[in-house]
């Protein structure tokens, strides 16, 4: 009996649908994996389960008249809104979890980031604005780009303006707490190649995709190569900080991999270890990884601090062996075989959660 899913085309035509074209991308590439893929029908008619985009489509609507909701974007399920009001719903969001809720709520998810930058880093037009360079070539001892002022992020700038004398450390313009001279801005590094007509990096502006026009890819999502290539470590401020067995890893994450540096992460707890179990390596030979599973929030931003100097320590004698650390990940980045495994994981999920097949 054939599996009957919606044309992938026309539900592109009608309208918000973001979260379902993940839906069958994922149900397709699993079948695929399988050798089955000519047991998929896909029909013209919409299928009775159907994800609705949360954040486009259902703002004012009730609740109560809805089941599946996609949230891809980032963060975890009770970030975004009082899960109180919701019964019988499953949402979809954009890090890999399968958690459930009060009023049986049940969220399932796949590292959507990690698929976003591998496409975009692959992409043709920007694939030589990847760093390639060793750390011989880096000037500067810490890349630590801050974004948002999300008080985790305030506390380790704190922490690092009384405990990083003699560091060469790197920030973007917004922060205003860590005294240092290198400046994205003051050094270049916030100049976007010259490939888009974009002559200044504006982490919301955005131009279409190579693959699609009518896809918009935002700039912060896109290489830097003078950036990373000249700092030699990137502390990663992630976006959340909770204690959970499934973490968020956003776009920080994966271009200081795709970026081939050495890195620690101030993040969710065991963001490390999701790293090791996707076949990436860490540098727990030359820093205190512990961090990675400490529970207190003011603990950890001080672990995350240590390491961040005994790695900067590390890169000065051992960089030959942590160059090679770094070209094993970025090679593991880019291989397409590695998210279509993903991808497909996520479809087989979609598959049993949605669907009971």
């Amino acid at each position: 009996m054939m599996n009957k899913f919606t044309n992938l085309d026309q539900f592109k035509k009608t309208g918000d649908v973001f979260t379902m074209s993940w839906v069958y991308s994922g149900i397709a590439a699993y079948f695929s994996q399988q050798n089955k893929f000519n047991e998929l029908e896909f029909t013209s008619s919409a299928n009775t389960i159907f994800c609705r985009d949360w954040n486009t489509n259902f703002v004012d609507s009730d609740p109560t008249e809805q089941k599946y909701f996609g949230l891809v974007n980032e963060g975890h399920i009770d970030y975004w809104f009082p899960v109180e009001d919701w019964k019988n719903v499953t949402l979809i969001t954009g890090h890999q979890h399968v958690r459930r809720y009060p009023n049986n709520i049940k969220s399932i998810g796949f590292d959507r980031w990690d698929m976003l930058i591998q496409k975009n880093f692959s992409n043709p037009v920007v694939r030589n604005e990847v760093n390639r360079r060793d750390l011989s070539v880096a000037e500067y001892d810490v890349l630590c780009l801050t974004g948002n002022p999300r008080d985790h992020r305030l506390e380790f700038l704190s922490n690092l303006q009384c405990n990083s004398s003699g560091l060469k450390i790197v920030t973007d313009s917004n922060q205003q707490i860590l005294d240092t001279e290198y400046r994205t801005t003051a050094l270049g590094f916030e100049s976007f190649f010259n490939k888009c007509d974009i002559d200044k990096f504006n982490s919301y502006q955005a131009f279409s995709s190579f693959y699609h026009a009518e896809d918009k890819i935002y700039l912060d999502h896109q290489p830097h190569k003078d950036m990373y290539g000249s700092c030699r470590v990137n502390v990663v401020l992630e976006t959340t900080v909770y204690d959970v067995k499934k973490p968020l890893l956003s776009e920080k994450t994966w271009k200081a991999l795709a970026h081939r540096r050495p890195f620690v992460i101030l993040g969710d707890t065991n963001s490390i270890s999701t790293l090791k179990e996707k076949g990436f390596k860490t540098f727990g030979n030359f820093c205190d990884e512990s961090y990675d599973s400490e529970p207190d929030l003011s603990k950890r931003i001080k672990m995350v601090a240590v390491a961040m100097h005994q790695l900067v320590s590390a890169c000065k004698t051992h960089a030959n062996e942590i160059d090679e650390i770094c070209k094993h990940n970025q090679e593991l980045f880019i291989d397409a075989d590695r998210t279509f495994s993903d991808l497909a994981a996520f479809g087989k999920l979609c598959l049993e959660e949605l669907y009971n097949i």
